[in-house]
């Protein structure tokens, strides 16, 4: 018995259409293996079995946080440093170490003529302190403490060279009189 392939429903012999739903039923000619006999019609396919799918996981997605700030765009100089939370005191230190490096230069020129390594260290403590003087002036845009961080930077140099020389002196006189 043949079964329509539109409804399912039961053909009968040689039938050209079904009677139930008037689809048109098709007869195959071939080899034996392929079709059905003529005057027959193809069995209904059978229902294939379903195919397990996994469902699809929803994507929980954290929605994008905005900045609590607004971004900074203005151009800066080169070699900008922004401003340090704690300025004031920074700034005070930074003043107090030129006037230390000050300090150090006059003592690096009066010990040149007595000691000249002595006159070394102070100089070279003092060309320390005012270049980090200089350097902090820099970035603030200080005159002020640039100018004395200048001035004390000089000091410590001329109390160096005086030193060299002093000692360049002493070597002399000693071998002079050898």
């Amino acid at each position: 018995m043949a079964f329509c392939s539109n409804c399912g429903s039961a053909l009968p012999d040689n039938a050209a259409s079904c009677p139930n739903c008037g689809s048109v039923v098709y007869q195959y000619v071939g080899s034996a293996e392929n079709s059905a006999p003529v005057g027959q019609t193809q069995q209904p396919p059978q229902p294939e079995q379903p195919v397990y799918t996994q469902p699809v996981q929803p994507n929980y997605q954290q929605p994008p946080v905005q900045p609590t700030y607004q971004p900074y765009n203005q151009a800066q100089p080169q070699g900008f440093v922004p401003p340090m939370p704690n300025v004031p005191v920074m700034h005070a230190e930074q003043y107090k170490n030129s006037k230390n490096a000050k300090t150090l230069g006059i003592l690096s020129i009066v010990f040149a003529l007595l000691s000249p390594l002595i006159s070394w260290i102070l100089g070279g403590i003092g060309l320390s302190k005012a270049n980090n003087a200089l350097n902090f002036s820099l970035s603030l845009g200080d005159p002020a403490l640039e100018a004395e961080a200048n001035n004390a930077k000089t000091l410590c140099t001329i109390g160096i060279i005086l030193a060299c020389v002093m000692f360049a002196v002493g070597l002399v006189i000693v071998f002079a009189n050898q």
